[in-house]
């Protein structure tokens, strides 16, 4: 698994193979969290976060940010609508994801 430290203080885990997180208990213990959810991005990757990462107030991801916003919008200064992610973040490429996540 690689670790890109992103701004404020914020990981994102890039897994290597699907076996570093095949349960959502592997996912809690990465995110030191009790509740995930999967973000979906348009082209089949998704990001596991922490579910109430808001409500904790956790520093945002800039980097999960930008890749979410890219991902539906071809042009970023017209994005059609907006988020944001905060805390740390699990990446799963499409090609990783099988039937898992």
């Amino acid at each position: 698994m690689k670790i890109i430290d992103t701004a404020n203080k914020t990981k994102m885990y890039m897994l290597d193979n699907i076996e570093e997180c095949m349960t959502c208990e592997d996912a809690y213990k990465i995110l030191n969290c009790e509740i995930i959810e999967v973000v979906n991005l348009q082209n089949g990757d998704c990001f596991i976060v922490d579910e109430h990462g808001k409500l904790k107030d956790l520093p945002l991801n800039t980097v999960a940010t930008d890749w979410w916003a890219k991902s539906f919008s071809s042009n970023n200064t017209q994005l059609q609508f907006y988020d944001h992610i905060v805390g740390d973040v699990i990446y799963i490429a499409k090609e990783l994801r099988e039937d898992v996540w």
